[in-house]
Formats: structure tokens, C-alpha cells, sequence
């Protein structure tokens, strides 16, 4: 079985007729299924976005459609974000008008702003943290035992005892971590979140250290890429 890459795409089209089963059918055809991650489409605020699954690697992605679409422009930018389930964080790459060819892959940042530490009995503490910026690694596979909704289709939460120990790794301020630990098993549940709504999130499904998930909710409206951010200032 290959590693399932969950891809996220988003089109900005130059004309008018350009339509989600356009940019889908780019990607996604009898030859080339999606790939254990449910297929999902939307037309909102004047963009396409897409959601597949692929094998190894969403990196395919900006030239099957450009090929399939920006040689009669149509396209106005071709953006892909994935995460491959080998690796250790969400990537991104685009491609515009004004370039030739796709950018070089990076890291994909997200935006946060909050943290919100909830117990057992339900009382919330929260931290404003603004500014912030994460790594994250946003799975939509189905083959996931515990899926939590998102934005787009239900995401395949992480198991195990390494919620926090990954939380470091993606950029989660030393002071929170401080205070989750400090809360130690009257923690009942962890959240990132971004102007109001949960991006990243810790909860406890079972007593003891083995009894913790872990998923990510990112769309778009998190993605604090530079070049993205400059593009569509």
C-alpha cells in the first residue's frame, strides 16, 4: 500500500466558466482515482477548491491541472498544500501567470491566535497568543479510527501518548505546554484556534498517558504561507 497523501487545492481562475468538475476532472479521472481520502469540492469567494487523496505526493497536482486548464487562460494561480502521511508536516507549492513553472515546495505555515484548555468539568482557559504561526499535519484519510469534522470532510485523527510532543514540534509556544502539563489529568481537552473556530486539536478519549488524540482543521483561511499571503494581498 502506498502512503496517502490528503491534497488540498485551490484555483483562482482567470475567466469566467471555469467550474469545480473542470479542476476536478485535472486530477481525478478512471486512471487516477482519489485515494483514500473522500473527494470534496467547492466554489466559494470566487475560488475553486478541491480535496483529493493521492499516492505519495500532491506535488503532481499543479501540472496536471495547469496542463489540463492554463494553456487557454483559464487559470489565474493553481496553489496545493498535502501532507503525506511519511512525512512530518503539511507542504505547499503554487503556480501563477506571471511563472513558468511551480514554485519550490516549502513548509506550510498556519495561523493561530488562541489557545483553549478545557477540563473535565467544562471551564475554559484561554490564551491569547497573537501572531502565532504553526506547522500541522492535516490528514483526511479514511482510514483513521477516531475522525472529527473540519472544514472540508471529516479529518483522521492521531492516537497515542505524543499530542504534546508534536505540539513542540510545530511551533506551540514552551509556556503552553507548561500549563498543560501543570493541568495533568483534570485536562480534558486542548484547542488551537484561529478568530473563533478550532485548528488544531488535543483530546482525551481514554484515562491515562495512551488516552489522547490529535488532529488538525486547516483550510485556506489558515494558511499563512508568505508567498501566498503576498500573492493575494
Amino acid at each position: 500500500m502506498a502512503n496517502i497523501a490528503t491534497v488540498f487545492v485551490r484555483v483562482e481562475p482567470a475567466e469566467d466558466g471555469l467550474t469545480a468538475p473542470d479542476v476536478v476532472a485535472a486530477v481525478v479521472n478512471p486512471d487516477r482515482d482519489s485515494y483514500n481520502v473522500p473527494l470534496w469540492h467547492a466554489e466559494r469567494d470566487g475560488f475553486i477548491d478541491i480535496q483529493y487523496g493521492a499516492r505519495w505526493s500532491g506535488v503532481p497536482a499543479v501540472d496536471f491541472i495547469w496542463n489540463a486548464l492554463g494553456d487557454g487562460d483559464q487559470l489565474g494561480s493553481v496553489w496545493v498544500r498535502y501532507y503525506d502521511e511519511g512525512g512530518d508536516f503539511d507542504v505547499i507549492g503554487h503556480r501563477t501567470l506571471a511563472m513558468l513553472d511551480t514554485s519550490p515546495w516549502r513548509v506550510c505555515e498556519y495561523h493561530y491566535d488562541e489557545v483553549r484548555l478545557i477540563d473535565g468539568a467544562g471551564a475554559v482557559r484561554r490564551r491569547s497568543v497573537p501572531g502565532s504561526r504553526r506547522r500541522a499535519a492535516n490528514r483526511r484519510d479514511v482510514l483513521g479510527q477516531f475522525e472529527r469534522d473540519t472544514p472540508t470532510t471529516p479529518a483522521s485523527a492521531w492516537a497515542g501518548k505524543y499530542c504534546f510532543a508534536q505540539w513542540r514540534a510545530y511551533g506551540v509556544p514552551r509556556e503552553t505546554l507548561d500549563e498543560v502539563a501543570a493541568l495533568g489529568p483534570d485536562l480534558q481537552r486542548a484547542e488551537l484556534c484561529w478568530r473563533g473556530r478550532p485548528v488544531e486539536v488535543a483530546e482525551r478519549v481514554a484515562p491515562g498517558e495512551h488516552g489522547w488524540i490529535r488532529w488538525a482543521l486547516d483550510d485556506w483561511d489558515t494558511c499563512a504561507d508568505a508567498a501566498y499571503a503576498e500573492y493575494f494581498a
